[in-house]
C-alpha cells in the first residue's frame, strides 16, 4: 500500500508493527467494522458449490470475486499463511495485542484467524488449501496444523464484528455462501 513520506507512523509496541505488516495496513488502520461475525462453510464445502481458492495480497485484501470462464466461478483470494515453528506464538500475540491490547484498535487480525479457522475443521479442508498454496505447512503433520488453527482462537470469544461480512453475502458479485 503506498503511503507518502510525511505520513506519521505510530507504532505503539513491536507487535503492534508486526500486526500491521501481517494486515498490510502499514502504517495506517482502518476504522472499527460494524458488520456482524458469521462463519461461513468449510474449504471442502466452498469446493463442493464451486468456490475456487487462489493465494493472494494481504489479509484486508481478501475478496471474493466472480468470474465467467465457461461456467460462473467464484474465486476466493486469501492470502498465504505458513504455520512453521513460530506462527503460534506470533498469531497468539497479535491476537492478545488487539483484543486486550488498545481499546480503538480494530480486530482484524483476529476476525482472519477465525475466517481461517472456519475453512479448516479438518485434515482434508487443510490439504485443499495446502494444493491451492493458501496454505504451508512447515510443522510436518497435517494434523497438527488443523490443531494449530483450533489453538490460535482457543479461549476467546467468538468476533462481534467482521471485516468481511460481505464475503459471504458480496452484492458486487452475485455470490453466496450461506446457501452452501
Amino acid at each position: 500500500m503506498p503511503w507518502d513520506e510525511h505520513d506519521e507512523i505510530k507504532v505503539a509496541h513491536y507487535t503492534d508493527l508486526l500486526r500491521s505488516a501481517l494486515l498490510g495496513i502499514f502504517p495506517r488502520d482502518l476504522e472499527r467494522s460494524t458488520g456482524k461475525f458469521e462463519a461461513i462453510p468449510t474449504a471442502t464445502l466452498l469446493k463442493k458449490s464451486g468456490v475456487r481458492f487462489e493465494p493472494g495480497g494481504c489479509i484486508l485484501d481478501m475478496k471474493c470475486t466472480r468470474r465467467n470462464f465457461l461456467v460462473w466461478l467464484c474465486v476466493l483470494t486469501i492470502p498465504h499463511v505458513e504455520a512453521n515453528m513460530s506462527s503460534e506464538t506470533i498469531f497468539g500475540n497479535t491476537r492478545a495485542l488487539e483484543n486486550c491490547g488498545y481499546e480503538s484498535m480494530s480486530h482484524h487480525f483476529t476476525n482472519f484467524l477465525y475466517f481461517m479457522r472456519s475453512l479448516i475443521n479438518s485434515e482434508e479442508e487443510l490439504d485443499l488449501l495446502m494444493t491451492e498454496k493458501v496454505v504451508s505447512n512447515k510443522l510436518g503433520d497435517d494434523a497438527e496444523v488443523v490443531k494449530f488453527f483450533e489453538r490460535v482462537v482457543d479461549g476467546i470469544a467468538e468476533p462481534e464484528h467482521d471485516i468481511w461480512c460481505g464475503i459471504s453475502d458480496n452484492r458486487n458479485a452475485q455470490v453466496t455462501f450461506r446457501d452452501v
